[in-house]
């Protein structure tokens, strides 16, 4: 993608700052790269023009050969987004869809379905399914972005709502925000904790110093323990974030849940999850056990009690919450070929709470 990029923007190179002074106008968080001599703007002036459900399903069209939907023709539209999935993004006024222009932020990220995955497996259904996931995650008490699915030529696209941008006074502000690598100062392809990337225990004791300590390491526990539900195998470190305030951070909402059950080509026994668990790091989704939930969070300080009440909370919301994402999804017109093995997991591995 970067390579791609580079030589459509005659980038320098390829490197993170040379793409950054091209593309850097809209960043995750609340960061903005502007070349040298270029006005910045007034962030306080909304600037933007409408953008048709035509041009939309075009740019979705063309991310394969034009990375994040930035057209060449577009000297004002600027925007970086990490992660290996296809993406743009664009800005919603008044349940209509624009472009940003200037220094004005995109509020909403488009994924379209993902192409063919390992094994062959068919992806065209992962707008749904991380649709679903990020349902079911806050039906389950978990804080979660908001999300819905669109159709764009008919084909299934998420649209997600940033959080990391805030409206006030009609204007559109954002919000400094890194994921748990940056925080680490983990570079990105050490993301995963099997190639030497942050583990359970690790984000555990680095939201020791987060404003609210015990919520959030409450919180990342609980989610450890429903991507486990889910079959929700790409929690790793990136995965997670943190916003940045003057009093300190905090765990953002969750976002990039997706599982693996859809998909026959991955069973039980083969799938492992992003973070292992467990005295002897359990990777592997068929091997884990909740007493291995519980030797995770006692490496990181986590008393006995904390593990029961959030096993206990689990137990008590699952029934009602399973109930609560399958009326969603069946009023959202979701495929039945999605929901029905996502929920078919949760249910076989809930009976072990």
């Amino acid at each position: 993608v970067r390579e791609k990029i580079a030589a459509r923007e005659h980038a320098d190179s390829a490197g993170i700052f040379d793409l950054l002074a091209i593309i850097g106008r809209d960043c995750v968080g609340a960061l903005r790269f502007v070349p040298e001599g270029l006005n910045p703007g007034d962030p306080t002036k909304m600037e933007y023009r409408p953008v048709s459900d035509d041009e939309i399903a075009a740019r979705l069209a063309s991310l394969g050969t034009t990375p994040l939907g930035v057209h060449v023709d577009d000297d004002d539209f600027r925007i970086s987004i990490a992660g290996v999935q296809e993406k743009t993004a664009f800005l919603r006024i008044d349940d209509h869809w624009q472009l940003p222009l200037g220094p004005t932020p995109t509020s909403h990220i488009f994924k379209p379905a993902m192409k063919e995955g390992p094994a062959g497996a068919d992806f065209s259904d992962t707008p749904w399914n991380e649709w679903f996931c990020l349902v079911l995650c806050r039906a389950l008490g978990l804080e979660s972005a908001n999300a819905e699915v669109l159709l764009f030529d008919d084909k299934p696209v998420i649209a997600i709502e940033r959080f990391d941008r805030v409206w006030q006074d009609g204007v559109l502000y954002r919000l400094p925000q890194e994921d748990i690598c940056q925080a680490l100062g983990v570079p990105p392809v050490r993301k995963y904790q099997s190639d030497g990337g942050p583990g359970i225990v690790d984000v555990l004791e680095f939201l020791n110093g987060a404003i609210t300590p015990y919520e959030d390491r409450m919180a990342f526990m609980k989610a450890q323990i429903v991507f486990w539900l889910l079959a929700a195998i790409d929690g790793h470190a990136k995965n997670f974030s943190i916003f940045l305030s003057p009093g300190g951070y905090r765990l953002t909402p969750l976002y990039d849940v997706m599982s693996a059950a859809p998909w026959p080509e991955f069973s039980d026994h083969k799938i492992k999850l992003a973070m292992a668990l467990g005295n002897k790091n359990h990777y592997r989704l068929k091997e884990i056990q909740l007493r291995h939930f519980y030797q995770s969070g006692q490496k990181a300080g986590l008393r006995e009690q904390d593990m029961d009440s959030i096993f206990s909370d689990l137990a008590t919301q699952m029934d009602a919450a399973i109930a609560v994402a399958a009326a969603l999804a069946t009023d959202a017109g979701m495929p039945e070929s999605t929901s029905a093995p996502i929920l078919a997991g949760v249910n076989k591995r809930a009976g072990m709470l």
